[in-house]
């Protein structure tokens, strides 16, 4: 009943505090770290577990109250799982300790994979490289980069290049299949809403229809033909050109820019939040932009 309630609210916002400050204390911890540490305690089976044993002991020795016990224990992990589980993240953002994740994980190490790789860490992303070609994954490494050899298919192998801290996923192989895969595992295992497929010339229209259907927004807002992309930056056959977006009426999304084939909107950044975004379709841009093409 309310007694319960009383008592497990008395837990969440009482003892656990409690425990954290005491147990924290001569630590390099700030007070907004404690705090939001005494929000989330853990909780869940270890304390289900013991509770379990605990009331089998009293109810096998005779004595009342096991049940009692048990069920108030479950429904402390039951109130805490669904009050501070599911309002974690906006506290994180009140208490300020809430770390906006700045990693891009980019499938396949090839020549234009490694430019968009160079032009994100320029602007201030992490950047790792998953290939299964072990000459292009060194090259990556001889650049500076993270990179390992593997399948990106693999859930290993993504958990190890860093997936489950990244926020962008952009898959530039020259499979669609590949490449649209695998940034549905990237959103739907991972939890990454920004994973975006290069779809190459050949398939483009029907397997942009595919990628739509998956919840994808495509790469650079258009299909590309990476058997002739990849041989011309690997000989240095490009240039990198910034440039400040005017308003336009015409002009709402990256898909609408009007630019010759040639032209590649890479990157874009908004002058307020300086954070760097991959283009792709869908993506509002408006002026003020700045444009790395």
């Amino acid at each position: 009943g309310w007694g319960g309630v009383i008592v497990v609210l008395a837990i969440l916002m009482i003892v656990r505090p409690l425990q954290i400050f005491l147990t924290t204390l001569g630590s390099d911890l700030r007070f907004n770290e404690k705090a939001f540490l005494s929000y989330i305690s853990p909780r869940g089976i270890i304390a289900a577990s013991v509770a379990s044993i605990f009331a089998f002991q009293l109810t096998k020795r005779g004595i009342q109250g096991g049940d009692i016990v048990q069920g108030l224990v479950f429904l402390t992990i039951g109130i805490s799982v669904l009050l501070q589980g599911t309002t974690a993240g906006t506290v994180a953002k009140l208490l300020g300790v809430l770390v906006e994740s700045q990693k891009a994980v980019i499938v396949g190490a090839n020549a234009f994979g490694r430019v968009v790789g160079k032009l994100l860490k320029m602007n201030g992303k992490q950047v790792g490289f998953v290939d299964s070609n072990e000459y292009l994954v060194r090259l990556a490494t001889q650049e500076g980069f993270e990179a390992i050899e593997g399948n990106c298919l693999d859930l290993d192998v993504l958990e190890r290049i860093g997936l489950d801290d990244a926020d962008t996923t952009l898959a530039v192989t020259t499979s669609n299949k590949v490449n649209i895969f695998v940034s549905r595992l990237a959103k739907i295992d991972f939890g990454i809403k920004n994973s975006i497929p290069v779809l190459n010339k050949a398939r483009g229209d029907v397997d942009k229809t595919a990628a739509e259907k998956l919840g994808l927004n495509i790469a650079f807002g258009r299909s590309l033909s990476m058997y002739d992309i990849n041989p011309k930056i690997a000989k240095g056959e490009y240039r990198v050109l910034q440039c400040i977006l005017i308003n336009s009426t015409n002009v709402k999304k990256v898909e609408d820019l009007s630019l010759p084939d040639e032209f590649i909107p890479i990157m874009l950044i908004n002058p307020k939040t300086k954070i760097p975004v991959i283009c792709k379709s869908g993506l509002n841009i408006e002026g003020g932009d700045k444009i790395i093409i």
